[in-house]
């Protein structure tokens, strides 16, 4: 990795840390969701805890029979990539990701989800200029699979509260 490169993402993680801070120090009221939404967020639980299991067991057998398809830590950080993800989208389209506070600032948090998503895969495109192995290296897939899928899964989170502010906007004006 050359100097440049780490400048830029050094400044960028700067830059997504500074967002939080000052979008957690605007909002002083205290999280506050409704009982309809706990009840969702805990059914998304459920659902991306019970992926975790299964996946976790398919896991386990094509490495037991010998099918390598990822290093192990490569298979276990899927495991939580994809599990954040579908609690998160469950969440956002259920009404219980953003708490009742928060819910006219719902373009904040696309935006800084977007931006990491963007980062991620700056990085994954970065590696594969650099000569770094592509998304397979020997038939399975490579460590840096790992940035390719967080960045898409925080692109997805981000164009997920897109898409449902616009469908309640689109139910609003009906």
């Amino acid at each position: 990795m050359d100097m440049s490169w780490a400048i830029v993402f050094t400044v960028l993680l700067l830059i997504a840390v500074a967002v939080i801070i000052i979008i957690k120090r605007r909002s002083k009221e205290a999280v506050k969701f409704d009982e309809r939404q706990m009840l969702v967020r805990h059914k998304a639980v459920r659902y991306s805890f019970l992926f975790t299991i299964v996946f976790s067991i398919i896991c386990m057998f094509t490495n037991i029979f010998e099918l390598k398809w990822a290093p192990v830590f490569v298979q276990f950080g899927l495991n939580v990539v994809i599990g954040v993800a579908i609690f998160i989208v469950i969440c956002i389209f259920k009404d219980a990701y953003i708490n009742l506070n928060y819910n006219k600032n719902i373009y904040n948090y696309a935006i800084s989800t977007i931006a990491l998503g963007v980062i991620h895969l700056y990085v994954y495109v970065h590696h594969i200029v650099s000569g770094v192995p592509n998304l397979f290296t020997r038939g399975t897939l490579s460590d840096d699979s790992l940035y390719l899928f967080t960045g898409l899964m925080f692109l997805t989170v981000g164009a997920s509260l897109i898409i449902k502010k616009a469908i309640d906007k689109k139910g609003e004006a009906e």
